[in-house]
């Protein structure tokens, strides 16, 4: 899978709904999109997933992701992107991507609403380039 430079030219890969499993800890799912950050592509988990939710209850999801051990996992709920950085074991909010040094993610949610994923990364690469 090819990597693009999306985030100010950081290397990161999209492996979409990647299905993730950790038999020992019975832990599994599929997250909505997820990415690995960097070179190397032989990681057995992404570095960062996403999660679009609809509606309320149902898994803990987080729970699930730290089992597995995925570093970074943002939410994304009624407009909103929560970030959840992995550190000495639990999830915690931060207002900094800990993957995606750098990038502003209340901008980055800004392109949320074009029609096509392509026109999204247009305007994002757009605003960067200060356009």
């Amino acid at each position: 899978m090819a990597a693009c430079r999306l985030c100010r030219g950081i290397d990161l890969s999209p492996y979409g709904s990647w299905t993730l499993r950790h038999a020992p800890k019975a832990s599994g799912l599929e997250p909505d999109e997820c990415y690995i950050i960097g070179a190397d592509q032989r990681a057995e988990r992404p570095d960062l997933a996403i999660e679009v939710v609809w509606t309320s209850g149902g898994l803990d999801m987080l729970e699930i992701y730290r089992r597995l051990g995925v570093p970074e996992v943002w939410v994304w709920r009624d407009g909103d992107i929560t970030m959840h950085a992995l550190r000495d074991g639990a999830y915690h909010v931060t207002p900094m991507s800990t993957q995606l040094p750098g990038v502003d993610v209340r901008v980055l949610g800004s392109f949320l609403d074009r029609p096509t994923a392509m026109q999204a990364v247009r305007a994002y690469r757009k605003s960067l380039a200060g356009g």
